[in-house]
């Protein structure tokens, strides 16, 4: 059942590499087939794209969430996939929506940030907001709310601590008073006594 098998032979090695690379090959191919929303920048990350988009198609204006988005996400042989295209049309309907109804209007920001999945880091590899601080180990709003409400709450209680330390004290002084007084009476006492 077992075989010999010569480790530093080419032929093993390569074969044996072959199969690596091929597993690895595998696994980014099933990666990449679970991409929702892919981006069509080519080889140039998104901030140099959005760059160019900002100095070639925008050079008045400054582009906004929603105009990246479909710049990031457009190829030049195929246009959008579908997926982009539900996105956009989602995006579109929101901005019309809050719109008509006489709501203030959201900002591009939140409507990109409201359509795209929670897990979707496109705004800040953007460079639109700012990465999320949670991972890189340092505290989100929500988390600096909370230590300044529960700071709050303990300055509260130190200021209650401190308010009954200051009545024991008082109460603390007069008892010392009525001890010398009533010391100083036994002391009167006794030399009428003798």
């Amino acid at each position: 059942a077992q075989f010999a098998m010569d480790t530093d032979s080419k032929a093993v090695n390569d074969a044996c590499l072959d199969m690596l690379k091929n597993g690895v090959r595998q696994m980014s191919q099933k990666n990449r087939g679970k991409v929702k929303l892919p981006q069509r920048t080519g080889s140039r990350c998104y901030i140099a794209h959005a760059y160019v988009t900002k100095q070639e198609k925008n050079k008045d204006a400054e582009p906004n969430a929603i105009d990246l988005f479909k710049h990031t996400h457009c190829s030049k042989k195929n246009g959008y996939s579908e997926p982009v295209k539900e996105a956009i049309a989602a995006m579109e309907a929101i901005v019309a929506e809050t719109g008509h109804e006489g709501q203030e209007p959201k900002s591009p920001t939140e409507v990109v940030s409201q359509v795209l999945p929670k897990s979707s880091t496109f705004l800040q590899n953007v460079g639109i907001m700012p990465a999320n601080k949670t991972r890189s180990g340092g505290t989100s709003s929500l988390q600096v709310q909370q230590l300044q409400a529960q700071l709050e709450a303990e300055k509260q209680e130190s200021a209650g601590l401190r308010q009954e330390l200051d009545t024991l004290k008082t109460s603390a002084q007069e008892a010392e008073a009525k001890i010398d007084s009533l010391q100083n009476k036994e002391d009167e006492t006794n030399a009428l006594l003798r």
